[in-house]
């Protein structure tokens, strides 16, 4: 916790720390952590949803492959392009990640 501390502290900037120290600081960083594991059940969501239209849009609907596959790529290149950018761009009318207002735009979505 002080060697947390230390590292945030302003007259500490300049100074070298080991890469280990280095690892140890963001593996504890809660925001970074929470911050982390949510983007990673939002692509393990994503991709299985992506994964079982596919497969439902062949089986069920009778869709062709091509037309499937196609429409995979579309949303799979778009849907995230899309979601980062509009993200950025509303967090940041919000005033960024830090903002006050912003932990209740997370929660909304």
């Amino acid at each position: 916790m002080l060697e947390r501390m230390d590292m945030e502290n302003e007259q500490n900037k300049t100074k070298e720390y080991s890469f280990w120290k280095k690892i140890l600081y963001v593996i504890t960083n809660a925001r970074f952590i929470t911050s982390l594991l949510t983007i990673t059940f939002i692509y393990l969501i994503s991709s299985g949803l992506q994964y079982w239209i596919t497969d439902y849009a062949i089986n069920v609907v009778k869709v062709s492959k091509e037309s499937a596959f196609s429409m995979f790529i579309i949303c799979g290149a778009i849907g995230p392009i899309l979601g980062v950018g509009l993200s950025g761009f509303i967090f940041d009318k919000f005033g960024g990640y830090t903002g006050m207002r912003t932990p209740v735009l997370v929660i909304i979505f």
